[in-house]
């Protein structure tokens, strides 16, 4: 059976925790340790996700990237877990700069990290960047557009049985067809 649990509680308590995760994830990038920020990258993008905190979400992830002096592009990285790590950092990156506004800056971050992660295989990320993309073409307004990426990523997420992924699609889907009021 699969555990359940309640993420926005656990988050309610590491509220308390956050400054030592902030001082790993400073260290981490400090000392160029791979390991220890592909292990805290995604709770630490989910919760300042949820807790609002896009400016500081944005400023971790580009101060990691600066301290493994990664190129701004995903283009040409290298397949090992610095590359895949550098690829997630930018996608969140980019995810953050969205949330901030700046949705006309996201689309050719999150193609190359797309083109990236197709061409390591890791299904996960390309769920990710499939969405992001579809939340982005939604802000600058091309509803169809949006739709073929959540469209997408729905494809991959009943491909790997991800019920999670699965709803989140179905939801941005049928919210992009309700704007387009297209329900067929």
């Amino acid at each position: 059976k699969r555990a359940k649990w309640n993420e926005r509680a656990s988050f309610a308590l590491m509220t308390k925790d956050f400054e030592n995760v902030r001082a790993a994830w400073m260290w981490a990038g400090e000392q160029k340790v791979v390991a220890a920020l592909s292990g805290l990258v995604h709770f630490t993008k989910r919760y300042l996700d949820i807790q609002g905190r896009y400016r500081e979400g944005f400023d971790l992830m580009e101060r990691a990237l600066k301290d493994l002096n990664a190129p701004d592009k995903a283009d040409d990285l290298p397949l090992d877990e610095r590359g895949q790590l550098i690829a997630r950092l930018l996608t969140y990156k980019a995810l953050f700069m969205g949330d901030l506004g700046r949705s006309d800056e996201t689309a050719p971050i999150l193609e190359a990290c797309l083109a990236y992660f197709r061409h390591t295989g890791n299904k996960t990320q390309i769920m990710a960047c499939l969405n992001a993309l579809g939340i982005t073409q939604r802000f600058i307004g091309n509803e169809e557009k949006a739709a073929d990426y959540f469209r997408a990523q729905l494809e991959i997420a009943r491909e790997l049985k991800n019920r999670h992924e699965e709803a989140t699609a179905l939801n941005n889907l049928c919210t992009a067809m309700n704007v387009m009021e297209n329900f067929v």
